[in-house]
């Protein structure tokens, strides 16, 4: 599994091969976020790989977003190591969860590293959200992924109303 991200061209770049090192795959990923770092907020998701994720990445550019992803949780939490203050969002897509300890370790991971940085449950679809039982040690708010831009534009509103208090 490796990483993908997307420009705010929102031409998304192709999978690393798996060949690549641990390193070799971080080295890429903080390269291609600081090449459009400076023109847009960063989000950086973790997920499985899924066609949707291109998708996902195209809408968040067209809104003014660059988005990250990785299927890797170590990779993004190096990330957020190497330069904390880049990113402006952390996104945890509900199918790369295995089980709630392992949700808790990763948003409990996330909140020390940035403490500040507003952690974004993302489920499938809306009916998915209305069958979870959200609490806040999971994350600072759950939202269906977007089905268009609209939808993008009102969820990154929402999410910037639900960032914790310092």
């Amino acid at each position: 599994m490796g990483f993908q991200g997307s420009l705010l061209s929102g031409l998304v770049r192709s999978v690393f091969p798996d060949e690549l090192t641990h390193s070799a795959k971080l080295e890429r990923l903080l390269r291609t976020h600081h090449q459009v770092r400076h023109s847009s907020p960063s989000a950086l998701l973790v997920a499985r790989s899924s066609p949707s994720l291109a998708n996902c990445a195209k809408m968040f550019g067209a809104v003014g977003h660059e988005l990250s992803y990785t299927s890797e949780m170590d990779l993004a939490l190096e990330a957020l190591i190497e330069d904390p203050d880049a990113w402006r969002l952390f996104l945890i897509r509900l199918d790369w969860v295995v089980d709630c300890d392992e949700l808790l370790e990763a948003v409990e991971r996330v909140r020390i590293i940035c403490p500040d940085l507003p952690v974004v449950l993302m489920a499938p679809n809306a009916e998915a959200v209305q069958n979870l039982e959200f609490a806040p040690e999971f994350g600072d708010i759950l939202i269906p992924e977007p089905k268009n831009s609209k939808d993008l534009r009102g969820f990154l509103g929402s999410i910037s109303v639900a960032k914790r208090p310092n």
